[in-house]
């Protein structure tokens, strides 16, 4: 008799299909993995976001900030660039609070300015806004135990003149992963605060600074990195709120492959106008390529790195050194995902060119790599002014000359291209000795500030400086976590004398604590995959605080509560919305009354269910009916 001819069905499937079961179609083929990209948020005491989360429909301040980051995620960055926003959180071991950090208003002294309110760094003084950055920064850090991950977002009441006038939408610095926002209240589509004539329903304003604010590679700009603005209105990169539909909702939050972006405002110092200079670049790639090289950022729903990048900062105090030139606001070691290691000296403000050639600007880190200052050599044995031990490392970098022409300061101008040299010691043999390796590089890298004004219009101005150089990290060779540093910037006039500026200024410097290592957040995965729109699907999550209530959210909607176990997991099923639309979408899990998320995707396919039979077939003879 002839062997029966069929089709192979895995066993599940056999089962299902004589029981008469329908089954989804066949999953969807494997596609790029999301990257996610952590934001550490901090509200100023007095914005809406902390006074009155309810004229935007939230319940609390952490959900306020959460939304600002989940609107453009659903909008924008995962449907068209493969990238997610999501909450820093993530030690829930060494802290005990889970909360965006709440920071005081830095500068109560104006009469004309409301709580919450900051000065316009750019048009006016940057004084409150370096406090106001540093204060955040250190919140994280000594509050809540978490490093230099992400992009740093502050959302201020407003951004103000020095009568109390607003000024900007927002303050983005290229490639700096950080942005000033003013409280979305005043702009969002339904707030009770609403005062706009174009809402935003989709939080495209903190979207486009996070553009400006990726280390994004691909752009012909000198020194500087991030998204420029794009001219078309239908693009997120465009300044302003603009409506080309007529119904008063903003429109222009998507991106695209092949973008015009301008690089120099040209003659008229006006961007979107005949003289400007413009590149193409593919927005998507250029930020989902940047998201690799962000601290943090992990494939979505797991806690593996998007690339090998690792960092963590330290703030200084604010002019504490006569010069700006010398006047350090932190110092910060990045591991990058090419091998390398960086070190940044940012200062609170510009080198002023004037300085040279008359004065020696200096800017010296010291690495104890193994936390132990009996180990290594003292930094003083190279003619420094420190008592710092154990240094296995220095790094200086000297500036030299300027190799462009100085031109007028607007918002096109190219702020001043610096020549550098550099040393690095290693100590061996009981002595430092000169690395001579050709890959150690260094420069002047320009702060550069990108600001929506409230008019449509937009300003880009050079802020600050800093001071990198970046070595093998085989050079470097194997850290402790944590290692030591200590920073030391000085100016020395030609007749002698000179100023200077430590990051640990005390007697003993015994320098500052920097952890290089990677986050472990909790995370979920959603099953099956795909699901149905008005299906069912079943989120598994850990990491959450153990046995606390916890909630599921599918973009922006709740679609479930449950309770986590003993360790922080937890398994719940849901009804996927109805009218969820085919693609990607965000599935946060997050423990309540907190910041702490997890954070996922789901593919929701837009493919019928497809239910299959198995036909019953007799084979032989049969004698009767």
């Amino acid at each position: 008799m002839p062997k029966p001819c069929h089709r192979f069905k895995p066993p599940a499937l056999i089962a299902a299909a004589l029981l008469g079961i329908g089954l989804a179609a066949e999953m969807a083929p494997a596609e790029a993995q999301t990257r996610s990209i952590p934001i550490r948020w901090c509200i100023l005491d007095g914005a809406p976001a902390d006074t009155n989360p309810g004229a935007v429909g939230e319940p609390d301040t952490d959900n306020v900030a959460w939304r600002r980051h989940e609107r453009p995620s659903e909008s924008t960055y995962i449907p068209q660039a493969d990238v997610t926003l999501r909450s820093s959180l993530w030690n829930i071991v060494e802290s005990s609070e889970l909360n965006f950090p709440i920071i005081p208003d830095q500068d109560t002294s104006d009469p004309d300015h409301q709580p919450g309110d900051v000065l316009d760094p750019v048009f006016f003084s940057s004084a409150e806004w370096d406090l106001t950055y540093q204060a955040c920064v250190d919140a994280w850090e000594d509050d809540l135990e978490v490093d230099d991950l992400g992009v740093v977002a502050v959302i201020a009441r407003r951004i103000v003149d020095d009568e109390g006038d607003q000024t900007v939408f927002a303050w983005g610095w290229f490639g700096a992963r950080r942005t000033l926002l003013e409280d979305n209240a005043w702009s969002l589509c339904g707030s009770t605060l609403n005062d706009v004539a174009v809402c935003d329903g989709v939080d495209k304003t903190f979207g486009h600074e996070v553009g400006h604010t990726l280390p994004t590679a691909g752009t012909d700009v000198t020194n500087t990195e991030g998204l420029r603005h794009a001219c078309v209105n239908s693009n997120m990169m465009r300044t302003g709120r603009r409506d080309t539909t007529g119904d008063n909702v903003l429109d222009n939050f998507n991106i695209n492959n092949a973008a015009t972006q301008v690089t120099d405002g040209g003659a008229d110092d006006t961007q979107c106008t005949a003289d400007d200079t413009t590149e193409v670049i593919d927005q998507p790639a250029a930020i989902y390529a940047a998201a690799a090289d962000v601290p943090g950022c992990m494939n979505a729903g797991t806690n593996t790195p998007c690339g090998t990048q690792r960092a963590d900062v330290q703030t200084d105090a604010r002019a504490d050194a006569d010069l700006s030139a010398i006047d350090l606001a932190s110092l910060r070691i990045v591991d990058n995902s090419d091998g390398t290691t960086r070190i940044v000296h940012e200062l609170y403000g510009r080198i002023d060119p004037k300085l040279l050639p008359d004065n020696t600007l200096e800017y010296f880190a010291f690495l104890d790599l193994d936390n132990n200052p009996a180990t290594g050599g003292s930094p003083a044995d190279l003619g420094l002014d420190t008592n710092f031990q154990g240094a296995e490392l220095v790094t200086r970098v000297r500036v030299t000359t300027i190799a462009i022409p100085l031109q007028p300061e607007g918002a096109g101008a190219v702020p001043p291209l610096f020549g550098t040299v550099h040393t690095v010691w290693r100590f061996e043999d009981n002595q430092f000795i000169e690395v001579d390796n050709q890959e150690i590089r260094s420069r002047v890298n320009p702060l550069i500030a990108v600001g929506e004004l409230a008019n449509g219009s937009s300003r880009i101005a050079h802020t600050a400086d800093r001071i990198e150089i970046t070595i093998p990290t085989g050079v470097r060779g194997p850290v402790a976590v944590p290692l030591r540093i200590q920073g030391l910037n000085r100016a020395t006039p030609q007749g002698g004398g000179g100023a200077i500026d430590k990051l640990d200024d005390t007697a003993a410097e015994n320098g500052a604590s920097l952890r290089l290592r990677f986050p472990k957040f909790p995370v979920c995965r959603v099953m099956p995959s795909p699901i149905f729109a008005g299906g069912l699907a079943t989120v598994e999550v850990s990491g959450l605080i153990p046995e606390k209530g916890m909630h599921v959210v599918f973009g922006p909607t709740i679609v479930t509560n449950g309770t986590a176990d003993a360790s922080g997991a937890a398994s719940v099923s849901f009804a996927v919305p109805a009218d969820a639309v085919a693609g990607k979408h965000l599935i946060t899990v997050g423990t309540d009354g907190t910041a702490l998320t997890a954070d996922c995707i789901a593919e929701v396919s837009e493919r019928k269910i497809r239910y299959e039979y198995a036909a019953k077939m007799i084979y032989g003879a049969q004698p009767s009916t």
